[in-house]
């Protein structure tokens, strides 16, 4: 019996093998719920309620549940292509998230409209020009 090499051992070849990556994850409900109550605690973070300190914990868990979910999704390419496609992957996350920032921009733009918010129209312009002065 021969002994086996490194790199019969390497990850990236067990990886390749189907070895380390599981079946896929389907929907789960429960991710759903958490991620929707880490939106709602940054949400009532920016609506100054006072008895939440702070959204920086429902940021965090965000993230960390999109980045499982999105490593997921890669590891499945992986697995059954062989490769990635970041082009092709670009392209999904495009049309995913593209129209729900189309809705957002034209919600904020509305409220704008109707004297929504406590913003002066020299803080929007600020934000829009990134600091900048609008007026030079």
């Amino acid at each position: 019996m021969s002994t086996p090499t490194a790199t019969q051992y390497d990850d990236l070849d067990v990886i390749r093998r189907g070895r380390m990556v599981s079946e896929p994850l389907g929907h789960l409900a429960p991710l759903d719920g958490i991620r929707a109550i880490a939106v709602v605690a940054v949400l009532l973070y920016h609506a100054r309620f006072p008895w939440i300190p702070g959204g920086y914990l429902g940021v965090s868990t965000f993230f960390t549940l999109s980045g499982f979910l999105i490593t997921s999704l890669l590891l499945r390419e992986w697995n059954s292509t062989g490769g990635v496609s970041l082009r092709s992957f670009w392209v999904r996350r495009v049309r995913r998230l593209l129209p729900a920032a189309w809705a957002v921009l034209a919600l904020v733009v509305a409220a704008g409209a109707l004297g929504g918010g406590t913003t002066s129209s020299s803080d929007t312009c600020a934000a829009t020009c990134r600091g900048r002065s609008c007026r030079s």
